[in-house]
């Protein structure tokens, strides 16, 4: 389970919950996210489907209606937060011919950074994006999107980790968007049930 907490411009607040779960499917890992059948926006949910050596494909639902055509529009917000459909699957993470810029200490991490360019940019999407990958651990610790014209977008990083049964997680994920002055924190509780 986890929440949304929504910064919007004019400096209110919003929160909504979200609950994350994963499955294995065959040989693909699913990804699922959903927000409640009842609340203050109509409920959302999303399948980003993974497998080894291919790109992501996605399924997107709003009040259990299947959205046609979402791997044409990516970077659509989900529950209203500034976590687009592309965020959440990490897709800039799968667009093709990568390039390592450098290596760098980020929080306390040496990182790779790693340049990757959106084969098919849209308006208003990222165009380019720089991600700070962990040299040891092979985990995003940080990436900035770029749109066509140079200018940082978003900025996408991962603040909070908690040991759970010997192993470590993400606990919280940012991003903030510089253009609309906009930041959603995503918590997740990971609190085991008995």
């Amino acid at each position: 389970m986890g929440l949304f907490k929504i910064r919007r411009a004019d400096g209110s607040f919003r929160e909504v919950p979200i609950k994350m779960s994963m499955r294995l499917v065959g040989e693909e890992w699913h990804e699922i996210y959903q927000t409640p059948d009842k609340g203050s926006i109509a409920p959302e949910a999303l399948i980003v489907m993974h497998r080894e050596g291919s790109t992501n494909r996605y399924e997107y639902q709003i009040e259990g209606k299947a959205v046609p055509n979402v791997a044409t529009n990516l970077f659509r917000p989900f529950a209203t937060s500034d976590f687009w459909l592309a965020d959440l699957g990490l897709e800039f993470l799968h667009w093709p011919n990568p390039k390592h810029i450098k290596t760098e200490m980020r929080k306390h991490r040496p990182c790779y950074v790693i340049e990757t360019v959106n084969p098919h940019p849209e308006n208003g999407g990222y165009a380019r994006v720089l991600s700070w990958i962990d040299t040891e651990h092979g985990g995003l610790i940080r990436a900035d999107g770029y749109t066509r014209d140079g200018k940082l977008l978003k900025e996408f990083q991962l603040k909070d980790f908690k040991r759970v049964e010997g192993r470590w997680q993400l606990k919280a994920v940012t991003i903030r968007n510089e253009q609309a002055n906009t930041n959603t924190r995503l918590e997740f509780d990971l609190e085991l049930e008995n």
